[in-house]
C-alpha cells in the first residue's frame, strides 16, 4: 500500500511537471492578448485625444477671433465717444468764431457809417486807423481760436492701448495685432529686443505673428510713433507654453507612453512568473530525486 501511494505521488509530481509549461505557455498567450487589447486601446485613445486636440485649438482659435472682435468693438466705441466730445469742442468754436465774425461786421459797418458822416480829415483818419486796429486785433483773436480748434480736434495723446500679450502655444499658430489711441496718422511701430524663435513682428500694423518654437520667455520693448513725432513706449513679456499649459518639465513617466509602460510592465511580470516556475520546478526535482535515492537505499 505504500508503494501505491509513493507511485501515486511520483505520477502525480511527473504530471505536475508536464502541465507546468503547458500552464506557462497559456499565461504567456494570456499576456501577448492583453498586450494587443492594450496597443488597441492605446491607437483608439491616440485618436480620441487627436480629435480632442484639434477641436481645443479650433476652441481656442474662435476664442481668440472672438476676443479680436470685442476689442474692435470696445474700440469702436472709444472712438464714437472720443468724436463726440471733439464735436462738442468743434461747436464750441465755431459759436466763438461766429460771434467774432458779427463783432468784424459790426465794426466794418460802423467804419463805413463814419466814412459816410461828415467829419474832418484828422477825426476820420483817427477813427479809421483805431477801427484797424480793432480789426487786426479780432482777426489775430479768429486765428488763434482756430489754432486751438485745429489741435484740440487733430491732436490728442498718443499711447499703446494694449496693456498684456497672451501666452503663446508651442508649435501653434499666434496672431496678434497691438491697438493704439490718439495721435495723427500714419503710424510706425517698432520693438527693441528679442523676439520668440519663429515668431514676427510686421512695424507696419502693429501685428505680432508667427508659431513659437521653443518654451520660454522672451521680454522686449515696443515703440509706437506717429507723424506728428510723439512716441510711446511699453515693455511685454511673451510667455511661450506646452498644450495644455504645462511649463514644467516633464518626468519619465510622462515622456514614456502608456501603452509602452504596460508592455514593460508585463513583460517584467512575465519573466518574474517563469523564474519562479523555474525555481519551483527545480525543488520538485530535487524532492524526486530524493525520494528515488530513498528507494533505491
Amino acid at each position: 500500500m505504500s508503494r501505491r501511494s509513493k507511485k501515486a505521488s511520483q505520477n502525480s509530481s511527473v504530471m505536475e511537471i508536464l502541465l507546468d509549461p503547458l500552464f506557462g505557455l497559456i499565461g504567456a498567450l494570456i499576456v501577448v492578448f492583453i498586450m494587443q487589447m492594450i496597443s488597441t486601446i492605446n491607437l483608439v485613445n491616440k485618436d480620441l485625444y487627436s480629435i480632442v486636440e484639434e477641436t481645443s485649438q479650433k476652441n481656442r482659435r474662435l476664442s481668440d477671433i472672438q476676443n479680436k472682435y470685442n476689442a474692435l468693438q470696445n474700440l469702436l466705441e472709444a472712438l464714437h465717444d472720443e468724436l463726440d466730445r471733439k464735436n462738442e469742442k468743434l461747436n464750441e468754436y465755431e459759436y466763438l468764431l461766429t460771434k467774432n465774425d458779427r463783432k468784424i461786421v459790426e465794426q466794418q459797418a460802423l467804419l463805413d457809417e463814419l466814412r459816410s458822416t461828415e467829419v474832418t480829415d484828422s477825426q476820420q483818419s483817427e477813427l479809421v486807423e483805431n477801427l484797424k486796429k480793432e480789426i487786426a486785433h479780432l482777426t489775430t483773436k479768429v486765428d488763434e481760436l482756430q489754432n486751438q480748434l485745429d489741435q484740440k480736434i487733430h491732436v490728442s495723446k498718443l499711447q499703446i492701448k494694449t496693456m498684456k500679450l497672451p501666452n503663446a502655444i508651442k508649435d501653434n499658430e499666434y496672431h496678434l495685432m497691438l491697438a493704439s489711441t490718439g495721435g495723427l496718422p500714419p503710424y510706425i511701430w517698432s520693438f527693441n529686443g528679442v523676439l520668440p524663435d519663429g515668431m514676427s513682428f510686421d512695424s507696419k500694423n502693429g501685428l505680432l505673428y508667427g508659431t513659437s518654437k521653443k518654451i520660454g520667455t522672451a521680454s522686449f520693448n515696443i515703440n509706437l510713433r506717429d507723424a506728428a513725432g510723439k512716441s510711446d513706449t511699453r515693455k511685454f513679456t511673451l510667455i511661450t507654453e506646452r498644450s495644455g499649459g504645462f511649463k514644467g518639465k516633464r518626468t519619465w513617466k510622462e515622456k514614456l507612453p502608456l501603452w509602452l509602460i504596460i508592455t514593460i510592465a508585463s513583460i517584467v511580470l512575465f519573466v518574474i512568473i517563469n523564474i519562479i516556475r523555474v525555481i519551483r520546478l527545480q525543488m520538485q526535482g530535487y524532492e524526486i530525486q530524493t525520494i528515488i535515492t530513498k528507494k533505491e537505499s
